[in-house]
C-alpha cells in the first residue's frame, strides 16, 4: 500500500524563514541600486564641475587677452585697461575689470568694459557673473550669469617693475596692494573655486555642506601690453 501525503500548509517558522531570506535578498538589491545611483551622481557632478571650471577660465582668459586693445592705433592708450577689487565680493571674492576700445579712427571709439564677479545666481547658488558696459553715443549695460557653481575668484596682478621693462612680472600681488602700479601689469594669475551643484557627495563636511570643490588656476599674459 502507498501512503499519499498532501501539503496541508506552512508552519509559522517556515513563513518566518522565507520572509527573512526574502528581506536579505531585497536588501542586497536595494544596496546595489543605492550604490549605483550614488556613483552616477558623483560622476555626473564631477563632470559638470570640470566643465564649469574649464569654461569659466577659458572665458575670463579670452577677455583678459583682449584688455587694452585699440582698434584705432592712434586712440589714447587705456591706462586703466586692467583693474579690480580684492576680497570685496561674495564669499570674499575678487572682481576683475577689463577695458578695450573699438571703432575706426574717424569715428568716436566705443569703450567696452567687462567686469567679472561672484554673485548669487537664479538657483540660489554662487555663480560667475559677467557685466558688459559699452560707452558710445549711448551707454548700454548687460549683466549675465555665465557659470553656475563658481563660489570664489582670486586675482593676482603680475607687475613688471624693471626700469627697462622686460615684460616679465617681478611679483604677483592682489589689487590694492601698496606700490602696485596697474599700468605695469603684464599678466594675471587667476584662481577660481568651483563646487558641485549637488550636496552630500563628499565624505567630510566643509563650509557647512558636503559638496566637492576644486580649484582651477591659470596665468594669462596681457597681450596688448607686450611688444
Amino acid at each position: 500500500m502507498k501512503n499519499k501525503l498532501n501539503q496541508a500548509g506552512l508552519f509559522l517558522i517556515e513563513l518566518l524563514i522565507a520572509t527573512l531570506i526574502g528581506a536579505f535578498l531585497l536588501g542586497g538589491v536595494l544596496q546595489v541600486f543605492i550604490s549605483s545611483k550614488q556613483t552616477y551622481r558623483m560622476q555626473e557632478n564631477l563632470s559638470r564641475l570640470q566643465e564649469n571650471g574649464r569654461f569659466a577660465l577659458q572665458m575670463i582668459s579670452r577677455d583678459a587677452r583682449t584688455a587694452g586693445y585699440r582698434e584705432c592705433y592712434t586712440a589714447p592708450v587705456l591706462a586703466s585697461s586692467i583693474s579690480g577689487t580684492n576680497n570685496l565680493g561674495l564669499n570674499s571674492s575678487d572682481t576683475l575689470i577689463m577695458q578695450w576700445s573699438t571703432g575706426i579712427c574717424s569715428v568716436t571709439a566705443l569703450l567696452s568694459t567687462i567686469t567679472y564677479s561672484i554673485q548669487t545666481g537664479t538657483s540660489g547658488q554662487p555663480s560667475l557673473f559677467k557685466t558688459l558696459v559699452t560707452n558710445g553715443t549711448t551707454t548700454t549695460t548687460t549683466t549675465n550669469e555665465v557659470v553656475e557653481g563658481v563660489e570664489n575668484i582670486q586675482i593676482l596682478f603680475g607687475a613688471d617693475t624693471d626700469v627697462t621693462p622686460d615684460y616679465t612680472p617681478n611679483y604677483y600681488v592682489p589689487a590694492g596692494t601698496t606700490g602696485l602700479n596697474l599700468a605695469q601689469v603684464v599678466s594675471l594669475r587667476i584662481t577660481i573655486w568651483v563646487r558641485t551643484m549637488d550636496d552630500n557627495l563628499a565624505t567630510v563636511t566643509a563650509n557647512g555642506d558636503r559638496r566637492i570643490r576644486h580649484a582651477f588656476t591659470s596665468t594669462i599674459a596681457v597681450r596688448n601690453r607686450l611688444p
